[in-house]
Parts: structure tokens; C-alpha cells; sequence
């Protein structure tokens, strides 16, 4: 029996995109146009959203909506995290 879908979300500060899904890609996913990306048991959606604004320093942001089977975001989370801490490593 399949484990019910589990559903993250979660505003990203300071990665564009095009490169926030560059790293999807990299971990299986295939681009399915309007900021979606699907891999292997999992689906994401990216969206920009309004800027975020310390005084004078605005930082880009994301919304980011991933869904997937738990064994598939068990696996892919942890890889994602890296790319994000590492830039792309």
C-alpha cells in the first residue's frame, strides 16, 4: 500500500528561480513549465513572491510548494538542502 503524500512548503530567500530549479534538475527532476518541476515520486512548483526588505537590502524570494511519496522526499530533501547551503555543490 502507498504512503499517503507528504507536502512541504516553504518561502527560499536569496537563490533565483531559474537556479532554485537548475538544482531540481540536477537531483532527477524535469521541468514541466510555470516554475513546476517533477522527479521520481515527488512534484515541486516554484513561484517568485515579493521581495524580502531590510531597510534599504531587498533579497528575492521564492515560494516553494514540493509534494511527494515520503520515501521520494526523504531522499531528495537532504541532497537539496546541500545544493542550497553549498550553492550548487
Amino acid at each position: 500500500m502507498m504512503a499517503e503524500p507528504v507536502r512541504k512548503e516553504w518561502t527560499q530567500r536569496g537563490i533565483p528561480l531559474k537556479i532554485f530549479q537548475d538544482y531540481l534538475i540536477d537531483l532527477g527532476g524535469s521541468p514541466d513549465g510555470d516554475g513546476r518541476v517533477t522527479g521520481p515520486g515527488w512534484q515541486a512548483r516554484l513561484q517568485r513572491v515579493e521581495d524580502f526588505q531590510i531597510g534599504s537590502l531587498r533579497v528575492g524570494q521564492l515560494r516553494v510548494e514540493l509534494e511527494g511519496q515520503p520515501e521520494a522526499l526523504d531522499d531528495l530533501l537532504p541532497r537539496l538542502e546541500k545544493k542550497l547551503l553549498r550553492a550548487g555543490a
